[in-house]
C-alpha cells in the first residue's frame, strides 16, 4: 500500500493501488482484497467507510435541532444525505413519488436515529405537489436546511450528450433544471 494522499487521510480507512486491467484481460482477485472494496478505473481502491468513521467522534456540524427538506430522499443518494443528517440531529421532511418507499424510510430513520422524520408524497416537477410542500411546510414551522437531489439523466452522461431526441431532452430538463428551480422558488 502506498500512502494515502492528504485529502483522504481520516476519512478513508484503506487506500490500495491496484494494477489497471484491461478490457480485455480476465478480472483476477487481488491479493488481499475482501469485500467492501470498490474498485474504480484509475487504479485505487477504496474501502466504503462507515457513517460514524466519515462523522469521526468529535465531530458536531451545529445542525442539531434544525430542520431539513431533502428532495428524493427515500431512496439512493438522498437517503444517505438523510441518513447523515439525522446522525447529526436534523429532524427531516422526505419529499418523493414512491409512497411505499417515502413510508420504508420514514420508519427506518425515525427507529435508527430517534429524529422527527415527516414525509410529503409528490413529484418535484409538478406546481400542485411542490406547493402542498410548501403548505406543509408554513404549517408546520418552516425549513432550516434544503436538499435539492434531482433524478438521474435518461440515459448515461456519454450517451445523453450525444442524444438527438428532442423528447428525452425535455424529459431530462424537467427531470434536472425546470424541478429544481421550480422547488427552489417555492420553498425559499
Amino acid at each position: 500500500c502506498r500512502r494515502r494522499p492528504k485529502s483522504l487521510r481520516g476519512r478513508v480507512d484503506k487506500v490500495a493501488i491496484l494494477p489497471r486491467q484491461s478490457a480485455h484481460s480476465p478480472r483476477r482477485t487481488q491479493p488481499g482484497a475482501r469485500r467492501g472494496v470498490a474498485r474504480q478505473s484509475h487504479g485505487i481502491a477504496l474501502r466504503k467507510p462507515t457513517l460514524s468513521q466519515l462523522k469521526g467522534p468529535n465531530m458536531d456540524l451545529g445542525i442539531a435541532g434544525k430542520r431539513a427538506v431533502v428532495i428524493g430522499g427515500s431512496s439512493g443518494l438522498g437517503y444517505a444525505v438523510c441518513e447523515a443528517l439525522a446522525a447529526e440531529g436534523v429532524h427531516l421532511v422526505l419529499f418523493a413519488r414512491d409512497r411505499k418507499k417515502l413510508g420504508a424510510a420514514q420508519a427506518r430513520l425515525r427507529g435508527r436515529f430517534g429524529v422527527a422524520v415527516d414525509s410529503v408524497p409528490g413529484d418535484m416537477t409538478l406546481n400542485g405537489d411542490v406547493q402542498m410542500l410548501t403548505r406543509m411546510l408554513h404549517d408546520t414551522g418552516g425549513v432550516d436546511i434544503l436538499i435539492v437531489n434531482t433524478a438521474r439523466p435518461p440515459s448515461p452522461m456519454r450517451e445523453f450528450l450525444d442524444e438527438t431526441d428532442e423528447g428525452r431532452w425535455e424529459y431530462a430538463y424537467q427531470q434536472q433544471l425546470n424541478g429544481a428551480l421550480i422547488t427552489l422558488r417555492a420553498v425559499t
